[in-house]
Parts: structure tokens; sequence; C-alpha cells
């Protein structure tokens, strides 16, 4: 197995696509994979023998814990060869699993591909696969682990197999187990025969019985004189075998004599028969050759009739049409009349209508016009308004200002003489700066009030277009999910097409086929007519007479036809195999679509299918429609995703933003009652 390259996304470590090109590596030889600890080695390892087996060796239930944390998808894909004495093929093994849990995970896409001058998938099921891929490796997962990638920690345990284990592995591996178990059959089917032999020789002699060498003696004595007895016994019934077989050679003779006689006088009494059957043979030949002309007749003259028909029925029509067209002028004249006459006065109401469409217009201008200055008069009323209730709060601030500063300048001639007093002035005038200190936090914890719920309705703003792109995009994997659906009716309807036109085309082969084979039979038969002489018997049947030799009518019928009939079968035999894997692919987008989502269904009967179409054309603009839906799909996929997490953030955003706006109430609260109470007791002390 040669490694040609190998794509992973979301094992491990490889959280993001990465493609590692295996040929650009082994062009300078050998190469190595360097890095520190927990960088991605034996993740490579990893990544292989998950796209060829479906599970990973030091895993725990050969899945678990092998996702990326941040990731909800893994994939992988591997791309390798394989070469044997006739040609190299090149295969492509494709996993994809989703999260199940925290740990679990769940199979997604799994399929075998076979890459060559046409992709063609070998197993799209994920047993299909793991047997596929064990038979064209000749490796279990665990003979892959233990001789061709060996994990960590996995050397030593190579090394310390028992014998037999070990044997089976490599066995396994050089493919030798039929080697191996033949010797083994061989070897126990020649003990189990020595030992038969053994328990025969035994049991020989235990009925021999006496075994002495007199006893032997006589034995041999015998044995002689029965020999001798069998070599004349054999000899005499060879003489008879030799007279029976000549015998019996012409006993067949005579009875062979007799059959052909018997059957030399039957055909001299049927000859008369065998002549009229020749005569109504030429008759019927005749008849044959001439049976596609009256055919021809009989289809004209059904033509003909049809056509007499449809000229009674045509001149019929002509005649209606006649008069249709004579009461159509008549009623053209009348309103035309009516039009000359109603025209100067329809002139004259489209021009008043003119007049009044623009008066129309020039209103409705005004009409805005007019609206557009109620609404700033209205605006500048307001703002007036609110100028004036600020001059008459200045002005009530302005009042109490004054009449604070003489009650203070009174209170400070009052407490000038007295140190208590002063005392008293300096804790106020302590408490006062405190209650201005909680007003200016106050105002800051108000300033960053309302630029938090400033930012709050931005963000709702901003989660509103994020939710609407999200929903685009779900709108986007609607229609491409609609058509894919209608680009797999349609394979549906070209596959069907195409199993009809095959059908026709076998059909027709076929036909070429047979009449070819009886040129060649008639073709044979005129050979042998020519070569009949009179007097000379046929080898066919004997006669010496030859009264109507087969004449041959040559028939064109063209091998180019058959071979024109057989590439067309091939070629639909090849957009067969490709129709059945569009079908696969689009079948697989779908059903990754509608894991996620539940859409509206496509309308088949909307779709219109030709019947009269070049099916080489069909399939290359199928093949097309499917790459793009397929990358048109991974792009949607990709903005869906984006939109989604987008969305996750702005909530998340909003979710603190709530949180900020929740505290700086809680704490403006806190601090207005604080300056409330604050206030109620300087007022209530020092006024």
């Amino acid at each position: 197995m040669k490694p040609i390259s190998l794509t992973i996304a979301g094992l491990h470590s490889f959280r993001e696509k990465q493609t590692i090109d295996f040929q650009s590596l082994c062009e300078g030889g050998v190469f190595g994979i360097f890095g520190p600890t927990g960088s991605g080695k034996s993740t490579i390892l990893d990544a292989i023998t998950l796209a060829l087996f479906g599970s990973v060796e030091r895993a725990p239930n050969h899945t678990q814990g092998i996702m990326n944390h941040a990731e909800n998808e893994l994939f992988v894909s591997f791309t390798f060869e394989l070469e044997n004495a006739t040609c190299t093929k090149r295969y492509t093994v494709e996993r994809s699993f989703k999260r199940s849990d925290e740990w679990r995970l769940k199979s997604g896409i799994c399929r075998l591909i076979e890459v060559g001058a046409e992709t063609v998938v070998l197993a799209d099921k994920l047993t299909e696969v793991n047997k596929a891929i064990e038979q064209l490796l000749g490796l279990t997962m665990k003979d892959f682990t233990r001789a061709v990638v060996l994990p960590q920690g996995k050397f030593a345990e190579f090394l310390s197999l028992k014998g037999a284990e070990r044997r089976q592995m490599l066995q396994r591996l050089f493919h030798l187990e039929p080697y191996g178990d033949k010797l083994n059959k061989k070897l126990k089917e020649k003990l189990a025969a020595i030992s038969n032999e053994l328990n025969e020789v035994i049991a020989e002699k235990t009925g021999l019985g006496d075994a002495s060498e007199e006893a032997l003696e006589r034995a041999k004595q015998e044995l002689e004189t029965l020999w001798d007895l069998l070599q004349k016994r054999k000899a005499e019934l060879h003489d008879m075998e030799v007279t029976m077989e000549r015998t019996k050679q012409l006993w067949a003779w005579q009875r062979e004599k007799e059959e052909l006689e018997a059957e030399l006088a039957r055909l001299a009494s049927e000859e008369s028969h065998i002549r009229l059957l020749e005569n109504r043979k030429e008759r019927a030949e005749q008849a044959e050759r001439m049976w596609p002309y009256l055919e021809q007749y009989e289809e004209a003259r059904r033509f003909v009739i049809n056509a007499e028909e449809k000229q009674k029925e045509l001149q019929k029509k002509l005649v209606q049409a006649k008069e249709l067209y004579e009461k159509a002028m008549h009623r053209y004249e009348r309103i035309r009349q009516e039009k000359a006459a109603s025209e100067p006065h329809l002139l004259a109401k489209k021009e008043q209508l003119t007049q009044a469409k623009q008066l129309a217009a020039q209103i409705h201008a005004l009409e805005t016009e007019l609206n557009e200055m109620r609404k700033q008069i209205h605006l500048l009323e307001e703002e007036e308004r609110k100028k004036l209730v600020e001059w008459q709060e200045a002005a009530k601030l302005y009042e109490r200002g004054l009449e604070k500063q003489q009650m203070l300048k009174a209170e400070l001639q009052k407490y000038a003489a007295s140190i208590e007093q002063k005392e008293v002035v300096e804790r106020a005038y302590d408490e006062k700066q405190q209650i201005e200190r909680i007003t200016d936090a106050l105002q800051d914890i108000q300033q960053r009030l309302a630029q938090k719920q400033k930012a709050q309705q931005q963000a709702n703003k901003e989660r509103e277009k994020r939710r609407q792109r999200a929903e685009t995009a779900k709108e986007k994997l609607h229609v491409l999910f609609q058509k894919i659906e209608k680009v797999y009716h349609s394979v549906c309807e070209r596959q069907w097409q195409l199993e009809k036109r095959l059908y026709r085309y076998e059909q027709q082969l076929e036909q070429e086929r047979e009449k070819a084979e009886q040129a060649k039979t008639a073709e044979m038969a005129a050979i042998l007519a020519r070569q009949l002489r009179q007097g000379e018997p046929c080898p066919v049947c004997g006669s010496c007479e030859h009264p109507n030799p087969y004449v041959y009518e040559h028939n064109n019928v063209s091998s180019g036809k058959i071979a024109i009939l057989e590439q067309q079968v091939k070629q639909g035999q090849t957009y067969m195999q490709v129709l059945h894997t569009l079908k696969a692919q689009l079948e697989q987008l779908a059903q990754f679509i509608g894991n996620e989502w539940t859409f509206q269904r496509f309308d088949v009967s909307k779709l219109k299918v030709e019947e009269d179409i070049d099916i080489a054309v069909e399939v290359k603009a199928l093949q097309q429609d499917c790459l793009q839906l397929k990358e048109a799909l991974q792009q949607a996929l990709q903005k869906w995703r984006d939109a989604e997490s987008s969305q996750q953030a702005i909530e998340q955003e909003l979710r603190l933003l709530e949180k900020d706006v929740q505290e700086l109430q809680t704490e403006r609260e806190y601090r207005f009652n604080e300056y409330n109470q604050l206030e109620a007791s300087w007022r209530e002390k020092y006024t």
C-alpha cells in the first residue's frame, strides 16, 4: 500500500482542515515526522487507521474522546494506491463523525471510492466499507496496527506475540493461508492413509493365522498353480472377446444395412411429398419477399384514406373560417364607424383628463409641502415650550440660589462670633461636600447607565440584523434543498429514459445479430449449392439429383451497424453507472440537510421532462449541477454557521449589557436613597 494524501479535520489537535501530501514528501526518499509531545505526530497514524477501519487503537471503545472539544464534526479522508502484477489502482476512503455527547460519536458519511478515469463508489455503508478495506488490504485492524502502522507502545506487543498469533498474522500479511492450509490438509490425509494401511496390515496378519516356513512354501506352490490356471483362463477369455467383438461388428453392420434399406424405401415413397413441400417452400419464400410490399401498399392505402378524411375536415373548417372571417369583417366595419363618430369627443375628454391629472399632481405636491411646513411649525412650538420650561426651571433655581446665599450669609453672620457655631458650620460644610460627591457619583452612574442602555439598543438592532442573516442563510439552504430534489428527480427521469433507450438498443442489436447469423447460414448454403455436381451425392442429404439448388440473395447486413449498436450499449451502461453515482451523492447531500432541518418538499408535478435529448450532454450537465450544488451547499452551510455563531456572540453581549444595566440601576437607586437621607438629615440639622 502506497499512501498518496491524508485530510484531517476535528481530530485531536487538528481542529481545522489539514491535508498531507505524501507524494511530495516521498520525492526525496525516506522522510520522518518530528515534533514535541502533543503536536499531533501519533494523530496522523490515528487518522489513517480511523479512515481505513473506522476506529482508533489507543482510544477507549476505539472512538471515544478523539474529537476536538471545540468542534462538533470530525472528517478524515485517505487516498492510497495498491499495486499488483497487472496494474496499479488508486482508492479514496472518506469517513465523517458527529458528536453524540461529550465523549461518544456517531458515524456520518462513510464511503470507499475507486479513483480512475471514472470515479466509482465501491461501498457507501459502514459494514460494507470495512469488509471492502479488509479484502483490499488482506489485513484486519489488529494486523494493520501490528505490522504496517505501529502506534505508541505497540512495537513491544508485536515482538511479544506468541508463536501461533505471530504465524497467523504473518500468514494473513503475506497471503500464505492457502499454502499452510493445503500443507496441513495433505499431511493429515497422508497420516490417515498410513494409519489405515497399518491397521489393514495388522488385520491381515491376524487373519493369516499360521505363518511358518512350511505353510508359506505350500502357499507359494498353490499360488503358482493358481497363477498358471489364471493365465490360461485369461487367454481363453481374450480369444472369446475377440470372437465376440467380430460377431458384434457383423451384427451391427447387418442392422445398419437393414435400417438404410428401410430409410431408402421410405424416402422413395415420400419423394413426391418432398417435391410438393419444396414447391410450397418456394411459394412461401416468394410470398415472404412480397409481404413488405403488401404492407407498404396497405399502409399507403390507409394513409390516403386518412388524408382524404383530413382534407374533408379541413374543407369544413375552411368554410367555417370564411364565415367567421366575414362576420369579423362586418363587426370590424361597424366598430370602425362607431370609433370615427366618437373619436373627437373622446379626444377632448382625454385632454380634460390629462389637465385634471396634472392639477391633481400639483395639489398633491402642495399638500405634501403644507404637511412638511406644519410638522416644522409643530417641532418649533415643541422646542419653544421646552426652552420656556428650561428657562422657568433655571429662574427658580436662580431664586433658590439667591435665597440660599442670603440664608447662608445670615447664618454666617449669626455664627461668626461663636466657636461652636463655627464647628457646626464646618460640619455642615463637610456633610454638604459629601452630598455633592454623592450627586457627582449619581451623575456619573447616570451617564454610564445611558451609555450602557444606548449600547444595549445598538446590540438589539445588531441582533435583529444577525437573526435576519441567519434566516436568509436558512432560506438559502431551503432553496438548495429544493434544487437538490429537482436535480435528483431529473437524474431519476434520465435514468428511466436511459433504461428504455438501452432496452431498445439491445433489442435492435439482437435483431441485427440474428440477421447476420441468418445471412451467414444462407451464404454457407449458397456455397454448398454452388459446389454440387449432377450425379454426385449431396454431403447433407446424400441425394444425387439436384433439381432446385439454393440461390443466395445477398442482404446488406452491415457489421458496422452492429459495432455502432454495441458502442451505444456500452456508452449507455457507462452513463447508467454515472447516474447511479450522482443519485448516491445527491441522496447524501439531501440527507445531510434533512438531518438538521425539515423543509417543504419540491412539487415533482411541476417538473417538465424532455423526451428527445442528448443523453451525453444531459449526464455532463447533471454532473456539473451536482458539483455546483455541493459547492453552494458548503458555502451556505458556512454562512449559516457564521451567522449562528455571531448571533450567539451578540446574545452573550446582550446578557452582559443587561447585567451591567441592572447593576447600575441598583447602584443608582442605592446612591439616590443615600442622597435623600443625607439631604434630609442635613436640612433637619442645619435649616
